[in-house]
């Protein structure tokens, strides 16, 4: 690993920087104004046209792009850089934002995608970064979400619970009609299950999951149900079974 100062102008954001979701570098900027200056060192790689990417420190490489446009630091500013191997960039950026508190759900959810892109399993991730694998197998539910779906929530237009209720469905465009009407996790859960039955429901619970699967019978899983209940994708075939089994009066 190599420390570098690097002019201010030589280092551009890169895609691969999983924190996607801005805010405020006022304050940020301020600081490292100050006489107390940079505290932490940005991660960048080497681009082939002599800039560098920056792969940890977007934010602080805004506050110092802000500093110089605002005539508080000089045009021969520099930041003090390690540069590293660009084959681990998103693995490196994630682990470094993801002991942050103020990271967005939606630059978390994008990272796994990518890692989960780059050919990491849900085990490798969850060994990697000290995760529960249930929580991993979660998150990587929300990425395979459609993209409209991950930027509404990277825009606040819904929260976590809503994005959530997004996955008992994994068609883009049935999502996608969804959130045009509905901004809420219950309104969307219930559109998506309104011909469906819970496996809680009392006659789900008196047919059985194995008579019900060996009819033929498909489930919905759903990953964030705190009971971890699914839903029955056929409730006629849920009512034929209690029937028959009325019938026969097997209890």
């Amino acid at each position: 690993m190599t420390t570098l100062n690097i002019l201010w102008n030589d280092l551009v954001a890169t895609p691969r920087n999983v924190r996607k979701v801005k805010t405020g570098i006022e304050s940020l900027a301020a600081s490292m104004a100050s006489e107390d200056g940079q505290i932490q060192n940005l991660v960048v790689i080497a681009r082939e046209d002599g800039k560098y990417e920056v792969i940890v420190g977007e934010r602080r490489r805004r506050a110092a792009v802000h500093n110089v446009k605002t005539k508080v630091w000089g045009r021969d500013a520099t930041l003090r850089c390690e540069l590293r191997d660009g084959k681990n960039a998103t693995s490196i950026s994630y682990a470094e934002n993801a002991e942050r508190e103020d990271m967005h759900p939606a630059d978390a959810i994008r990272a796994f995608a990518t890692l989960r892109d780059e050919g990491f399993t849900e085990e490798a991730i969850a060994n990697r970064y000290l995760y529960d694998l249930a929580e991993v197998r979660k998150t990587l539910a929300l990425a395979a979400l459609s993209p409209k779906v991950i930027n509404a929530l990277a825009a606040n237009r819904i929260d976590v619970a809503c994005a959530q209720a997004f996955t008992l469905t994994d068609d883009h465009k049935r999502q996608e009609r969804i959130l045009k009407r509905y901004r809420t996790a219950h309104e969307v859960r219930r559109a998506l299950t309104e011909t469906k039955v819970t496996t809680g429901h009392r006659l789900f619970s008196f047919v059985g999951m194995d008579a019900y699967q060996a009819a033929g019978g498909t489930i919905t899983g759903d990953l964030f149900s705190p009971k971890g209940e699914g839903y029955a994708d056929d409730p006629d075939l849920v009512q034929r079974l209690v029937d028959e089994k009325l019938d026969t009066g097997v209890e």
